[in-house]
């Protein structure tokens, strides 16, 4: 069960420090993965989505790894929405071409993300 609330818990720093980073600094964020915000409405967008739900997803994952009975829930929440990100990120570069760099990087992360998260949640349910 710790190994599962250690994997649970280094989710929600993730979605922590892109939540609040996002909202911090949302132009240098979006500059990082070629964002150019044409206005203010696209970067509230930005924010809304990287700033607020990022963080708000983020929490709930610092819940779950604390609350035994929120666990495989975050987990699940962790895993399928880190799989969800590979299958669009994926998608994306197959339909555009595939982007060395930061984008293929990303798409490695989502992987390695989803992975670990689908082994907590494995762990979690398998204990609960």
């Amino acid at each position: 069960m710790l190994a599962a609330r250690i994997i649970c818990a280094l989710s929600a720093l993730v979605c922590l420090l892109v939540g609040v980073w996002s909202l911090l600094d949302p132009g240098g964020v979006a500059g990082m993965v070629g964002y150019v915000f044409a206005g203010p409405v696209g970067q509230i967008e930005f924010v809304t989505i990287y700033g607020g739900f990022y963080t708000g997803l983020g929490f709930f994952l610092a819940l779950a790894a604390i609350r035994s009975d929120w666990l495989v829930a975050g987990l699940a929440m962790s895993t399928l929405s880190a799989g969800g990100a590979f299958v669009a990120r994926l998608a994306g570069m197959l339909a555009v071409g595939a982007a060395p760099g930061l984008t293929l990087n990303l798409l490695i992360s989502e992987a390695i993300w989803a992975g670990a998260s689908a082994l907590g949640w494995y762990l979690a349910a398998r204990r609960g």
